[in-house]
């Protein structure tokens, strides 16, 4: 209507509303202003946020998932059909996280708007590994020689037992001490920084006693009420020798401690020096029992090594470790030749001029012709200018029939090579 009361129809205007849609999500989470893939927070404390959105007028959504933790623990939830727990940000793009327990847990932010829909898609969903508590100590620590129920020469491994309950560790940690005067705390770490639950020894080990200290580690620390275990390693020490049949030949069989099938054994007639040098597989092995600690191989033997070994001379049986220690012993076919030449003690005088050679129930006493040897029991010596003497090859005895002179082992044409006042 205009001033002179005449009414008209005004002309119409189009107008087309589009619906608000909803807000992009942020491009990119921090967690205590680091990009993903977020470092390890040890305390449970942190704090999560995200750039700015253009057109957020309503705030934004944190989402939160704990690994094993379902959504209906939730106390709310924006998308239900999630195990996410969902936290309202009126303002800011910041949101601060407090008394986290030890776990994993993943988060991902919702930009809000006046959009129907209120909020939209969420960001992409970034992981976080909360370790506010050490790992439990593993069990199981025990050592694994190359050969089971052999005693230990060198090669072993150490293993445990994996920690399958949380906290989980993310390696172990072995430490080391050759002779254990240290503070376990101090001893070195070997290289071994996984999840791999054995350590195999990196080199054959020197005989001796070794210390391990085994833990399990994460971002906390490691655990500090591990096993320690102690290993010792064996020398090679060769005891008896003696004529066998086991291998279905003539055999020799040979008794000892720190051995294994791993140990080279080689064969010297020592009147020729001709040599024969058994290849592991063809030894026979029989490992230390609860019974009998000892342990027993059976060389097979060349015909003339055979021929060597009664001919009087014998033979000198060598053998040697992967560590490359050794031992020997001379083996003959006269079992009372072979059991004198086992003796290492100097020799002592009776009262009636015999002489003895041995320690406890091992005995023996020189008789008048002087080989072969006998059990302990008078045996008198023929005496010429004030002293005694015999023996068996090299293993010769000479003394003064006074008792007041040392009494001297000699090798003929060598000198002498051993005494001692007994």
């Amino acid at each position: 209507m205009d001033n002179e009361g005449v009414s008209a129809e005004s002309q119409q205007q189009r107008v087309e509303v589009e619906a608000l849609e909803p807000s992009e999500p942020p491009e990119a989470l921090r967690i205590d202003d680091q990009p993903a893939p977020f470092p390890v927070n040890t305390t449970g404390f942190y704090q999560l946020d995200w750039d700015l959105v253009s057109g957020a007028s309503d705030g934004y959504v944190v989402e939160e998932r704990q690994q094993g933790v379902v959504g209906d623990a939730c106390e709310w939830q924006y998308d239900e059909d999630s195990d996410y727990c969902a936290y309202r940000v009126s303002s800011g793009q910041s949101w601060y996280i407090s008394n986290r327990s030890h776990g994993k847990y993943w988060y991902r932010v919702r930009a809000c708007n006046d959009s129907s829909q209120g909020c939209g898609d969420p960001s992409v969903a970034y992981s976080l590994d909360v370790e506010t508590e050490k790992p439990r100590a593993p069990e199981g620590f025990t050592v694994v020689p190359e050969h089971q129920g052999f005693d230990i020469t060198g090669n072993y491994s150490l293993s445990w037992n994996p920690v399958t309950i949380e906290p989980k560790p993310r390696y172990y940690e072995v430490r080391a001490s050759a002779d254990g005067s240290e503070a376990p705390e101090d001893w070195p770490k070997l290289p071994h920084n996984s999840l791999e639950t054995e350590y195999p020894m990196p080199e054959s080990m020197a005989p001796g006693s070794y210390s391990y200290w085994l833990n399990a580690c994460n971002h906390k620390g490691c655990t500090e009420s591990g096993e320690i275990l102690t290993v010792d390693v064996l020398p090679p020490a060769l005891l008896s020798t003696g004529l066998d049949t086991e291998c279905g030949s003539e055999c020799l069989r040979v008794s000892g401690n720190g051995l294994d099938p791993s140990s080279i054994f080689t064969v010297t007639d020592i009147q020729s020096g001709a040599q024969q040098e058994l290849h592991p597989d063809t030894v026979g092995w029989q490992a230390p029992t609860e019974e009998d600690p000892t342990t027993y191989a059976w060389l097979p033997l060349d015909t003339s090594m055979v021929e060597a070994l009664n001919s009087g001379e014998g033979l000198h049986i060598a053998v040697q470790n992967a560590n490359g220690e050794r031992a020997a012993i001379n083996a003959y076919g006269d079992e009372t030749v072979a059991k004198l030449s086992q003796v290492d003690s100097a020799p002592a005088v009776g009262a009636d001029g015999t002489i003895y050679v041995g320690s406890g129930n091992q005995v023996y006493a020189l008789n008048r012709k002087m080989v072969p040897w006998s059990r302990a029991g008078p045996s008198p010596l023929a005496a010429g200018q004030g002293h005694a003497h015999g023996g068996f090859g090299q293993r010769q005895y000479l003394c003064r029939l006074s008792g007041r002179q040392p009494l001297r082992s000699y090798a003929p044409g060598l000198g002498t090579v051993a005494s001692g006042n007994r």
